[in-house]
């Protein structure tokens, strides 16, 4: 069977890549939690240094994936997938050199960006290079590693944390970049390309969209509803994201085609995981946070206290696995 990443054909080989590649975004994800109180006392600016060391990553990922998928379609998977590694490992490097509160950030959002290059870019390796009914099952084995990588986060961020510095949670990113170039040497990309216009005017407008709400959100702690830096963020964040939706429905290669919605599989499965996921996300930020900063436990500790809110979505890889696949026959 011929596959999307070269000849001879080697689907276990592209199953690691798409694993490993996947599996980097999501840890850093999850690792980062036990280590903000830790890096709010290194480097200063409290509670919205540690939202924000969150915030800035989870943004500009989930604002520029629909993007990369379109690139990976229109420049290959595999060389989208080499720049994604690169600059994701040159990210985590500034990361951990980080002297102040907004240098970190803004290597954060970088991060997120070049994570956004990864995820929509290995699922379709797999479903390029597999068939059915050996598809799902790939599919499940990449949605059972990924989702361990939030399990894993936080218990490895902690040992780190407590052993060595937060610094490293950063700088341990470069190993799984460097084995999966590794494995990446001499693939080529054969998949027919997709030559579509970039809907980057939808990109800065979805950026937007996400960007603005948050930042009204996390202002809200320290000012009132009424106040400029809350209600103008808020406001324009929301006219960013009506003019997306307005974008996608007119322009003729829109980023999110609507027409996706139609199928049920694709619209209510993703439903479910953003529902998941959000929840995951905001109760490791709060109890790992308020376990280390009210309740004096060690990062360590705070890691695997927080384990069992994560472990019932991201150890149902059958569900998640069934939703994921529904995405992709939807896609396809």
């Amino acid at each position: 069977m011929a596959d999307a990443a070269g000849s001879p054909a080697n689907p276990g080989r592209i199953l690691t890549v798409a694993i490993l590649a996947s599996f980097v975004a999501f840890l850093d994800g999850s690792i980062v939690t036990v280590a903000l109180p830790a890096v709010s006392a290194d480097l200063g600016g409290g509670l919205s240094t540690q939202q924000w060391a969150v915030n800035a990553y989870l943004l500009t990922l989930g604002a520029l994936i629909l993007l990369a998928g379109s690139l990976s379609d229109s420049f290959g998977r595999l060389k989208i997938l080499r720049i994604g590694l690169l600059g994701f490992a040159a990210a985590s490097v500034a990361c951990s050199v980080a002297w102040s509160p907004g240098f970190l950030i803004l290597a954060r959002a970088v991060q997120g960006a070049a994570a956004a290059l990864l995820v929509p870019g290995s699922l379709a390796l797999i479903t390029t290079a597999y068939r059915e009914p050996q598809r799902s099952r790939a599919i499940g084995r990449w949605t059972g590693w990924t989702g361990t990588a939030a399990i894993i986060g936080p218990l490895l961020g902690g040992v780190l944390v407590d052993l060595v510095s937060w610094r490293l949670i950063f700088a341990v990113n470069v190993l799984p970049v460097a084995a999966t170039l590794f494995l990446l040497a001499g693939m080529q990309d054969s998949s027919a390309r997709r030559r579509t216009a970039l809907d980057l005017p939808g990109a800065l407008l979805a950026m937007t969209g996400l960007a603005g709400p948050v930042y009204a959100l996390i202002e809200l702690d320290r000012r009132s509803w009424t106040h400029p830096a809350v209600v103008v963020p808020l406001a324009t964040g929301i006219l960013a994201l009506g003019l997306f939706v307005l974008r996608e429905v007119r322009t003729p290669a829109p980023m999110m085609p609507p027409s996706l919605f139609r199928a049920r599989n694709f619209r209510f499965g993703n439903l479910v995981t953003a529902a998941a996921y959000a929840g995951i996300s905001l109760g490791s930020f709060a109890v790992t946070v308020f376990l280390q900063e009210t309740g004096g436990f060690s990062a360590t500790e705070a890691g695997f206290a927080a384990l069992p809110c994560r472990w019932p979505c991201c150890c149902s890889p059958r569900s998640s696995a069934n939703s994921r696949a529904s995405t992709a026959r939807a896609c396809s």
